[in-house]
């Protein structure tokens, strides 16, 4: 009877609902998954964490060694101190100078500089791109500041807050690219002598405006579409460093040292880009490579216009005074911050920040035919030696995958002979070949 009852009926009686159906425990359960793969890709973007060269053995047996004072601050190297001492040092004297030379006032009409550098120091510890890629664009496009002066400026503030950046970056132990360092420095000292002394005076203030924004963009661009490919592999130092990649950072180099000479920063940018598009350098060991290079060669700028020519400009020395101070604090913090997210999220700064001051620079500069056949001609140009190291990095990765394998290619000294077994297995623990998604 039952069995005929449930025929007529429409058929067997479903089947009773689970606890967890009721209580919605599935729903739950798929939602805490979903928000903690969020979580998880959140802190991978945005804390990633340090690439650090500490000493993972403990400090030797050893009188000085094992002082307070060495363990604390030379072994441990605590971050906060990382941060704070430039800032001490900067802020001391240049209090003593500003109340020496009763400079105070200038404050009164010259404060939005103060601000502007804030934000641009920041840019500049942060990323491959000097303060200059923020100041120069917004003193010479929206207040109206002759490129010389922007240029002055420049030189003297990221001689201060970028050697402030550097300092927080090499007593943490970041990683930075050691040869990269000592060539391109090389490259860019004789470059930005040479720059000062023949090439940025006589280029004129909206052709130089232009080919700063328009050269970057170019950049951004080449960037961006090597990012589209998934699974890119990238390592954290140039691989079996020889003659002519020396030749090719110290090349690039003389390039950027000529390009900060005129804008007050291009060093920077242009050794990031022989880094990461043609020796396929990870933008978490490029960036603070490049935020060092530009101390350095600011610093060689800026002595070479006080000792060889005839000093900066006095409207730039005013901007200094007011920048200075704030410069101290903003570029080590950039520098500080950047070293914990994902590359990722440095490169999507870089394409923002270089299409809002191409965008400015063409809204802001009156266009004519040969400006903007210039524009044209630079953005296509750029992109041709920015797209091209692009495609010569894929010919170097596939013949040295093809001649030395996947592992031994990162195993090799600079004479090209293999090392021994312990000293790869070393190797491999400081300068790992690792593949990384977009």
């Amino acid at each position: 009877m039952d069995g005929k009852r449930d025929v007529e009926d429409g058929g067997a009686k479903p089947a009773a609902k689970s606890l967890e159906d009721e209580l919605g425990l599935d729903s739950l359960t798929e939602r805490v998954g979903t928000q903690q793969r969020l979580l998880g890709r959140l802190r991978q973007l945005f804390a990633e964490g340090q690439y650090r060269d500490m000493d993972l053995e403990p400090p030797p047996e050893d009188a000085w060694y094992n002082t307070w004072l060495y363990r604390e601050f030379v072994w441990k190297r605590p971050r906060w101190l990382a941060v704070l001492l430039p800032i001490v040092v900067v802020w001391v004297s240049w209090t003593t100078a500003m109340t020496a030379l009763d400079e105070f006032h200038l404050f009164e009409d010259k404060y939005f500089m103060t601000i502007t550098m804030l934000f641009a120091s920041m840019v500049a510890g942060a990323t491959s791109e000097g303060a200059s890629a923020v100041a120069f664009p917004v003193m010479t496009l929206f207040f109206k500041i002759k490129p010389s002066v922007a240029r002055d400026m420049s030189l003297m503030t990221q001689s201060v807050g970028m050697n402030c950046a550097a300092f927080t970056i090499l007593y943490q132990k970041i990683r930075i690219e050691p040869n990269a360092l000592l060539f391109s420095s090389c490259g860019g000292a004789f470059g930005v002598v040479v720059g000062l002394q023949w090439v940025a005076p006589n280029l004129p203030p909206s052709e130089s405006k232009l080919i700063f924004v328009s050269i970057w963009l170019g950049f951004a661009a080449a960037l961006f579409c090597l990012n589209l490919i998934k699974d890119r592999e990238v390592h954290l130092v140039i691989q079996n460093f020889n003659n002519w990649r020396a030749g090719v950072l110290m090349f690039f180099g003389f390039i950027g040292g000529v390009l900060t000479a005129i804008f007050g920063s291009g060093l920077d940018i242009c050794t990031f880009s022989v880094l990461t598009l043609l020796f396929r350098v990870s933008e978490k060991t490029a960036t603070p490579t490049t935020v060092v290079l530009q101390a350095w060669n600011c610093t060689v700028g800026m002595l070479a216009k006080f000792i060889l020519m005839d000093g900066m400009e006095q409207e730039a020395v005013d901007y200094f005074w007011v920048s200075a101070s704030i410069v101290s604090i903003g570029a080590p913090i950039g520098s500080f911050l950047s070293s914990f997210v994902h590359r990722i999220i440095l490169g999507i700064f870089l394409y923002v920040a270089d299409v809002v001051q191409f965008v400015a620079a063409l809204i802001i500069i009156p266009l004519n035919k040969p400006l903007v056949i210039l524009v044209l001609g630079i953005l296509t140009l750029s992109f041709g030696v920015f797209f091209g190291m692009t495609k010569m990095g894929d010919v170097l990765m596939r013949y040295e995958k093809k001649h030395y394998g996947r592992d031994q290619a990162s195993n090799m000294d600079d004479s090209g002979e293999y090392q021994s077994e312990e000293e790869k297995t070393k190797i491999l623990k400081v300068q790992p070949l690792y593949s990384q998604s977009g």
